[in-house]
């Protein structure tokens, strides 16, 4: 089944009164149908593209390459990685927290960090934070061996 591209007119349910798309009147590009104009496909947002803003200020991209120590087993590691997710990702500021795992065998750190940050005020918040200090000492410096960090801002 193909789906219609709403800025072309492409069939009578424009014309019949009864269908809800007679009375959708589109905005400015892209055109969005009407969400109860084709029931046939409800997730019709997803094959649209959205139109995004610039991004504004200066957006801070903190990453963090690491391994961890040979003696780690593997529910230790999970209980780091979980308890990761959960303290640093609650930090307030933290937007987009995620827990990579390398797939390329010949970089020598398996794991990943990375986060965003509004601006460098908020990332600055982030790494004086009681939680993250408090989680950086009882859990990264027990358990990492060794680490990358890098921190990117929006140009």
């Amino acid at each position: 089944m193909y789906y219609y591209d709403p800025r072309v007119f492409h069939g009578v349910q424009y014309m019949n009164p009864v269908h809800p798309a007679y009375y959708y009147q589109p905005g400015p590009y892209p055109y969005y149908p009407h969400p109860q104009a084709f029931p046939q496909r409800m997730d019709w947002y997803r094959y649209y593209p959205v139109p995004m803003a610039a991004p504004t200020g200066e957006r801070i991209r903190h990453i963090v390459l690491f391994s961890l120590k040979p003696g780690v087993s593997a529910e230790e590691a999970g209980t780091f990685f979980s308890s990761a997710w959960q303290v640093l990702g609650s930090i307030p500021g933290v937007e987009h927290f995620n827990v990579f795992c390398q797939v390329n065998p010949q970089n020598e750190y398996k794991y990943g960090f990375t986060a965003e940050f509004a601006n460098p005020s908020i990332y600055e918040a982030y790494r004086n934070h009681p939680a993250h200090v408090k989680w950086r000492e009882e859990e990264w410096d027990k358990k990492v061996d060794r680490f990358l960090i890098t921190d990117f801002k929006t140009c």
